[in-house]
């Protein structure tokens, strides 16, 4: 894989870019409530070149958007990928991250 400098990924490719086939990560986003946040937010996951098994947009009662994704078969570096280009997102607050096995 190669690195993103931009999402400031500095460190050397290693065991961290090794896909696990068995594993589902979660990433639990919070954004504001704005129309153009799903597409924003779709952008980002083209970068895995992988559809999500799993994807809810919600929201909430505090007028911001809950956005569940869960992807199977990512490396640990590709979800840190994400996750970085993620809070990027000038709509972004949070993203959270969780392995699911």
């Amino acid at each position: 894989m190669t690195r993103d400098v931009y999402a400031g990924d500095e460190s050397p490719t290693g065991d961290r870019d090794v896909a696990n086939d068995n594993r589902t990560s979660r990433l639990n986003i919070a954004a504001d409530d704005a129309p153009e946040v799903l597409h924003r937010v779709a952008a980002v996951l083209t970068a895995l070149n992988a559809s999500p098994e799993y994807f809810l947009l919600e929201r909430t009662a505090e007028e911001t958007l809950r956005i569940e994704v869960h992807l199977r078969g990512a490396s640990d570096l590709a979800i840190d990928m994400l996750r970085r280009k993620l809070m990027q997102l000038t709509c972004v607050a949070a993203v959270a991250v969780q392995h699911i096995y």
